[in-house]
């Protein structure tokens, strides 16, 4: 009777072992679902299709939570497909590991996402970041830094006028003044009243030697767009080259007048202002300049001259 028992025992164990080694080969399945900005999306029908020769299919939904969840899953390779209503079907394929717990976080998309994102990928939406990082370059004084980034944003989307017209500043700052010049008409023939880059031409004609041309550029620029701070400025800087400051001086303080944020006539009109032994106002003219350029040019000459002045 006892050995009865015994082999009894035995064939349970012998039958159950099967069972046993089947279970293990279960895993587990975790997958939290969120929309673009990390909220879980609940309701989303996860189908899971295996792509083993005798199909399985399992379909779970996710919770409040966003939280999709399935406690005996085949240890197989997996077509799965997400879906909602308002949102983008997603497939993707997934393998339930032997025994052990599958987990993954996705992101679903809506229409309005995706359109999104193929415009921020976009070749203009790539100039456009690559000309707002040169312009906070150039606003550092990064010239050659500038300069690089226009000229990527350029090729990238060549109808961009103020990408021509800052690479041409850039250049202009530099010295190149032959590539100064080819940006600066570039941009004209993308925008013909364009009046920033016709007094560009006309400065950078200047700094080549070639009056002629600029003063016709100066012309054209304030027919367009009228006397600016600037157009005083050029003129008043003349006269300071021919010793002139009478002359200058009203010019400048007409050019801070049209233009207060115009650094370098400040720091000018500072100088005429000491030339005329008004230290008063020279002090008010260059600290004027570095609360505008701190880090400009003349930055250090013109803290020498304060120093002096408030002895």
């Amino acid at each position: 009777m006892k050995s009865k028992r015994v082999f009894a025992g035995l064939l349970a164990v012998m039958i159950g072992l099967p069972l046993a080694a089947e279970a293990e080969i279960r895993g587990r399945l975790r997958l939290f679902v969120a929309d673009t900005e990390g909220k879980p999306v609940p309701g989303v029908k996860i189908t899971l299709v295996s792509t083993q020769a005798a199909v399985i299919t399992r379909e779970i939904t996710t919770n409040e939570n966003g939280v999709a969840t399935h406690g005996s899953m085949e240890n197989h390779w997996f077509e799965v497909t997400f879906e909602k209503k308002g949102y983008l079907p997603l497939k993707k394929r997934i393998k339930i590991p032997l025994g052990e717990l599958y987990r993954e976080d996705i992101v679903l998309r809506t229409p309005e996402d995706a359109a999104a994102e193929l415009e921020a990928n976009s070749p203009r939406a790539k100039a456009i970041n690559l000309y707002n990082e040169g312009a906070q370059a150039l606003k550092q004084e990064e010239y050659e830094k500038a300069l690089e980034l226009f000229r990527e944003s350029i090729a990238l989307d060549p109808t961009i006028h103020q990408a021509h017209y800052e690479a041409g500043r850039a250049g202009f700052l530099l010295g190149k003044y032959d590539e100064a010049v080819a940006f600066a008409e570039a941009a004209l023939e993308l925008k013909p009243d364009y009046v920033v880059a016709l007094r560009l031409l006309a400065a950078i004609y200047e700094k080549k030697g070639d009056m002629e041309k600029s003063a016709a550029y100066t012309k054209l620029a304030q027919e367009k767009g009228g006397v600016t701070g600037i157009d005083r400025y050029n003129d008043a800087v003349k006269h300071m080259n021919d010793g002139n400051m009478d002359a200058a001086l009203p010019l400048l303080e007409e050019a801070v007048e049209l233009d207060p944020e115009l650094a370098d006539a400040y720091y000018q009109l500072g100088l005429v202002y000491l030339n005329k032994a008004e230290n008063g106002k020279a002090v008010l003219s260059f600290e004027k300049y570095l609360e505008l350029r701190p880090d400009g040019e003349n930055a250090e000459t013109a803290r020498s001259i304060l120093r002096y002045l408030k002895k």
